[in-house]
């Protein structure tokens, strides 16, 4: 239109050399365009354990995942459920029965010991006779070590030291699950916003078409009109798919955080 117009003397020649550039520009975009959608299918078929320099399908569908709970019922679930905080939690019950164990120094250790034996022979002093006897022993010792160079109170100081970390590690842990999990959660409720928001821009484009359209027909737009309605929606279709991509991964990411992945 820019150089038909050039040729009536109604645009300059920069106007032209413009759209030229513009041109060039929508030509790259496109081109990268292109590349990207290469270099995701084959990331897509690496990660998956697929060999990426052959060529896949890949179904568009994919399941929708949502979240209904409240907040408090993922935090509580996360709690009992995520793994960082279930191995912390383990820690800190070994570290409970190490300061236990490292106390055990203090006391004096009992140890029981019992045997027994038959015998069954003949007795040949002072003179030959059979005879049998049986035996039994039994009895049990007590170890007190009254000094042992302060290695006891070193052990309990180190056991009390571990059982300390461990505990600050469970706390830190609930508090930085509870962080995750209330992110998380609240980014939710943002991305449905945003979808909402994606999917009512798509019916107006929509809608916008359809006017272009008509308009068209009627003589009053012209085709580049249409084709940057055409554009508009795809934009809009583009930008509520990233929104429904960006819900699901928001709701992947509470799972993950509640210990559910």
């Amino acid at each position: 239109m820019i150089q038909s117009r050039y040729d009536l003397g109604s645009a300059s020649l920069s106007d032209v050399l413009k759209q030229k550039v513009q041109f060039g520009n929508d030509q790259l975009s496109l081109l990268t365009a292109t590349n990207t959608v290469v270099t995701a299918e084959a990331s897509l078929a690496y990660t998956i354990g697929l060999d990426p320099n052959e060529n896949h399908k890949f179904a568009k569908e994919y399941t929708e995942h949502t979240y209904t709970g409240s907040i408090a019922d993922a935090v509580s679930f996360g709690l009992t459920h995520e793994p960082g905080l279930l191995s912390a939690q383990s820690g800190l019950v070994a570290a409970k029965k190490g300061v236990k164990r490292s106390l055990a120094g203090y006391f004096p250790t009992v140890s029981a010991n019992a045997s027994y034996s038959k015998f069954t022979g003949t007795q040949a002093f002072p003179t030959v006779f059979d005879y049998s006897s049986n035996t039994v022993r039994y009895g049990f010792n007590v170890n007190w070590n009254i000094f042992d160079g302060f290695l006891t109170k070193r052990n309990v100081t180190s056991a009390k030291i571990n059982r300390n970390n461990a505990m600050a590690q469970v706390a830190e842990q609930k508090n930085f699950l509870a962080r995750e999990i209330k992110t998380a959660y609240f980014d939710i409720k943002q991305q449905k916003k945003s979808k909402n928001i994606a999917q009512a821009n798509v019916e107006a484009s929509t809608e916008d078409l359809k006017i272009t359209q008509e308009k068209y027909n009627l003589g009053a737009a012209t085709i580049l009109d249409i084709l940057n309605a055409q554009v508009s929606l795809k934009t809009a279709q583009v930008s509520y798919i990233r929104a429904d991509f960006d819900l699901n991964l928001a709701v992947a990411k509470l799972e993950n955080a509640m210990g559910k992945m």
